[in-house]
């Protein structure tokens, strides 16, 4: 590294760097005659810091890396998100991190030099870090003044990748229980309808459509029609009402969520030839009102009782699963990528809130919602009250229209955004007509872009023809239900038992450790029961209870008895299911 040097700041501004001795010898940087470290002693720069718990910390501005790297060795629980926008100085931190790779965990160091959510988020995602709370700033006051716009970034997107990921964590933790009992229900079904890879040859030039709810899906209606032997569909099921209605008959519906109303999503008249593929974590009433179910695998909580269910029977799934960001417009297109699509065309996926309209005219919530107004009370006024619950938020798309999201919908287009970075030789489209605008979607008039192009649909026998299918014997599934059952009840008296002899009020070295290595059993036998236990640990962290604590397995040890006795009536449930006994 060069002992002077220029560099640009955020402003564009060209200043000088010096690097010369410190009175203890060590090396110490100078910006413009100003000192980024310590003149006297630089190397004790961030000695002294040690967090209380697990924290995320920022550091903004490395320069020689005394502060740094003395975090890093001083705090080896948290994790690090390390900017440092000059080059010269990003390189020599990324060297000393190459050396000192067998001193430092560097999964949990994520070191950039320009403000990338996408990065931020993907970091937190894989450390799975929930202290919300905890995040740590050491940013240089020089670099702060320099870099202040690149500053006040790195916080905002440090704050926002943890809302999301936090938001997606409590989503899971407040659906565990219903798609447990969903996968459970469905599971009955495995005997019948088959559990598919989706995978078959090259669709080659052909085009697949993904009609979602969106407004935007009724202004491409009349060209969905017009040109429709020109390609594929791909239905959200949100969306079918509206598409049947207007004549439109769909290849495939696509269902991913888990609640009641999804059957509300369903019109009677759903013909045959239309196949349904359904998540393993979807509505049961689905396959039990309807034929031609296709069962897929996503990683939509499969590390649960799923895994642990199809690893009871000896069935790898790993293949069969598709990587979602949550939304059964993602699910359509993992699904039509799968199935051998290259160029792909969303219709219905805005993201956004339009004249704050939610969804398209036809779709249960819009009739819902239409059924409900009147001249007192307009349906806009409904919309305006889904919207306001939403924080909304203004973006000026590239066209320099103005559209309104929210913190979930941003969170989602982040996912799609994902997409293109993972599968390099796939087109995708969107219509341009309201949504926010996805930057690796190319935004497209729709009925331009049918008339012009050589393609032809195709049907879903064609399609799926290749596609390995799993069947799994009636007797087989309850063999795996009685396994489970008895594991767990007697999981449950060792609970109950340590319950009873455990006293909370005070803090015991013995019973801590008793309630370690039961844990430690149940991590063994039933590891899918954790999950059960994250809003829980995110309640306890911020009361400063963690896993070292006997008072933390007081409540830990009741969620984990509540959630077994509810696994064993929803399997002792699937028996008489599965026989037909009411």
């Amino acid at each position: 590294m060069l002992l002077e040097g220029d560099f640009t700041a955020g402003d564009g501004v060209i200043h000088s760097y010096k690097i010369e001795k410190s009175k203890s010898s060590f090396d110490t940087l100078v910006f413009d005659g100003r000192y980024v470290h310590s003149k006297y002693r630089p190397e004790r720069e961030g000695e002294d810091q040690r967090f209380i718990a697990k924290s995320l910390v920022s550091i903004f501005g490395v320069g020689l890396a005394y502060s740094a790297l003395n975090l890093i060795k001083n705090n080896q629980e948290s994790i690090f998100i390390i900017f440092e926008p000059i080059k010269v100085f990003y390189d020599n931190f990324l060297n000393i991190l190459k050396s000192k790779a067998h001193l430092f965990d560097l999964k949990k160091i994520l070191l950039i030099n320009s403000v990338d959510i996408s990065k931020i988020y993907t970091f937190i995602l894989q450390n799975n870090y929930l202290g919300e709370g905890r995040i740590n700033y050491s940013h240089n006051q020089l670099y702060k003044v320099l870099f202040h716009e690149d500053e006040t970034r790195i916080i905002e997107a440090i704050k926002k990748s943890i809302e999301m990921h936090i938001q997606n964590i409590l989503t899971e933790s407040n659906f565990a229980y219903l798609w447990t009992k969903n996968f459970l229900y469905n599971s009955t079904n495995f005997y019948k309808y088959p559990i598919s890879d989706l995978k078959e040859n090259d669709q080659g030039d052909n085009i697949a459509i993904i009609a979602g709810a969106g407004p935007s899906l009724n202004v491409d209606m009349k060209t969905l029609k017009s040109y429709r032997n020109r390609y594929t569909l791909f239905a959200t099921d949100t969306a079918i009402k509206p598409i049947i209605k207007n004549g439109i008959i769909p290849d495939f519906i696509l269902s991913l969520d888990g609640q009641y109303y999804s059957l509300d999503d369903f019109p009677s008249n759903i013909l045959e030839q239309s196949a349904i593929i359904c998540d393993l974590i979807s509505y049961p009433g689905i396959a039990r009102n309807f034929k031609n179910i296709i069962y897929s695998v996503s990683d939509n909580f499969y590390d649960s009782i799923i895994k642990y269910f199809f690893d009871g029977l000896n069935v790898n799934l790993d293949d069969y699963k598709l990587e979602l960001s949550g939304t059964v417009s993602d699910f359509a297109l993992k699904c039509a990528i799968k199935l051998g699509f290259k160029n792909i065309c969303f219709s219905g996926l805005d993201l956004s809130y339009p004249n704050f309209i939610t969804h398209a005219i036809g779709t249960p919530l819009y009739d819902r919602l239409f059924s409900k107004s009147g001249y007192c009370a307009p349906l806009e006024d409904s919309f305006v009250k889904i919207s306001k619950n939403r924080k909304l938020k203004k973006i000026i798309r590239n066209d320099g229209k103005t559209v309104f999201t929210d913190l979930a919908l941003e969170n989602y287009a982040l996912g799609f955004n994902s997409v293109k970075n993972n599968y390099h030789n796939i087109n995708i489209y969107n219509s341009l007509h309201l949504g926010y605008d996805i930057s690796t979607f190319k935004n497209i008039d729709l009925n331009d872009f049918l008339s012009a192009i050589s393609s032809e649909r195709k049907s879903p026998s064609e399609i799926i023809a290749g596609s390995a299918k799993k069947i799994i014997e009636k007797e087989t599934i309850v063999n795996c239900y009685s396994k489970i059952e008895n594991k767990l009840y007697n999981l449950s008296l060792l609970i109950k038992d340590l319950i009873n002899s455990t006293d909370f009020s005070a803090e015991s070295e013995d019973a801590l450790s008793n309630w370690k290595k039961l844990f430690n059993e149940i991590e063994q036998k039933a590891p899918f029961l954790s999950g059960f236990l994250t809003k829980t640990k995110i309640v306890l962290s911020r009361k400063n209870v963690d896993e070292n604590m006997v008072l933390y397995y007081k409540h830990a040890g009741f969620k984990i008895l509540q959630s077994i006795y509810y696994i064993i009536r929803k399997v002792q449930k699937c028996k008489l299911i599965i026989f037909d006994i009411p």
